[in-house]
């Protein structure tokens, strides 16, 4: 069962995590125990956005503490931006420059290269919650046109077929989803697509066979910046510029339309990293500086202020338990928390995964 995703923009080259929690559907299986996974690179200095990279592999020990398993890391061909992991736990996606990967989980939470053959796709690279799709934009000039959003069925050896593409109007000019941002509502039945290129956020509904049919259109802030969704239905909309101001809107999970809830401050300082949330979706963290805590309120979504502020971190990605949380610090270092039960994280400690590669993004499962 994956807890965490963590999407990431190639074009902005940022050396914190991106990553985007959420809780997903579970299975039948027996408890079993938890992962982290951090994708890393090391940039060229010829080719701006290429490199090589590796993933690290990390257990959770029962007290939140990560240790690195046999081998300690996969290496790459190019630098792994952005990680998903499908709920069930067997495949892992890495997102690189101009590719995709895709990687079997091990029982032993050991990763392995799948044969499969992967479509061309752009980023964000994002499985549904509950696990039947991938939904992706297009990367030109080898895929898909980069203003349509995509699905693809997956089937049981983990290769990904297209199942429905979306246009969005006009022209929309996006490397590795930098102007185009993709969210997907907790019951995989709804798909948003923030366009860059004129501030709307496109909805579109998924079917059981992957078709996507369009919903409407909603003005919302600067969405080709960032867009968050929680797993409690709420979807946050970054409004560009001074102040560091976000939107919250609540979804209709019925036929998926968007009303304003609120508005307040994110980050002071600017738009800050988008949200994480905690499995449950009553907390959120935002890294500004330093690492934010906020709670959620169930009623508007809006945020406000849940205890002291900590190390910046970027974003999280939370164990499968909910107890513990793990952000990059700059470099190779991975920052361990400990949730207590009214949301707050404090420090537990630090554990170093490379000396030599830069942490991108960082994802969580269970295997």
């Amino acid at each position: 069962m994956q807890y965490s995703i963590c999407p990431i923009r190639a074009a902005m080259l940022v050396a914190l995590a991106a990553v985007t929690v959420s809780t997903l559907g579970c299975g039948t299986s027996a408890p079993s125990s938890p992962y982290v996974y951090v994708g890393q690179g090391q940039f060229s200095d010829y080719e701006p956005g290429f490199g090589t990279g590796a993933i690290a592999q990390l257990k959770v020990a029962g007290d939140g503490k990560l240790t690195s398993l046999n081998p300690a890391a996969v290496a790459l061909d190019d630098v792994s931006y952005s990680i998903a992991i499908d709920p069930s736990s067997r495949y892992l996606l890495s997102v690189g420059s101009q590719s995709v990967t895709e990687y079997v989980v091990g029982t032993d939470g050991t990763l392995a290269p799948n044969p499969a053959v992967m479509p061309v796709m752009g980023s964000p690279v994002l499985f549904t919650p509950n696990g039947h799709f991938v939904i992706s934009t297009g990367l030109e000039p080898d895929g898909l046109p980069s203003n349509t959003v995509n699905s693809y069925s997956i089937s049981s050896d983990g290769s990904l077929r297209l199942a429905g593409t979306a246009t969005l109007p006009g022209s929309t000019t996006v490397y590795q989803g930098f102007g185009l941002n993709i969210v997907i509502d907790p019951s995989s039945r709804f798909v948003y697509a923030g366009n860059g290129s004129d501030d709307l956020i496109y909805e579109y509904a998924l079917s059981t066979t992957g078709a996507l049919t369009p919903v409407g259109t909603f003005s919302a802030g600067s969405v080709g910046f960032e867009l968050s969704i929680s797993p409690g239905g709420f979807l946050y909309s970054s409004v560009w510029g001074p102040g560091g101001m976000v939107d919250a809107f609540r979804l209709d999970h019925n036929n998926g339309t968007l009303s304003q809830t609120g508005s307040f401050v994110l980050c002071p300082y600017g738009n800050g990293e988008p949200i994480t949330f905690s499995p449950s979706g009553a907390y959120a963290y935002v890294g500004c500086n330093a690492l934010l805590q906020f709670r959620v309120d169930p009623n508007t979504g809006v945020l406000t202020r849940n205890g002291p502020d900590l190390p910046g971190a970027g974003r999280l990605t939370f164990d499968p338990s909910g107890h513990f949380a793990f952000g990059l610090k700059d470099g190779g270092t991975v920052y361990q928390f400990i949730a207590g039960p009214d949301g707050t994280l404090s420090l537990r400690g630090e554990a170093t995964v490379s000396t030599t590669l830069i942490g991108q993004c960082v994802a969580s499962t269970d295997r």
